[in-house]
């Protein structure tokens, strides 16, 4: 579901960060 909010923004670098940290 947090994966969700930043594609919703069009934020395709704060998935990828969210899921490296």
């Amino acid at each position: 579901m947090t994966t969700e909010d930043p594609v919703r923004k069009g934020t395709l670098k704060t998935q990828v960060t969210k899921r490296a940290l």
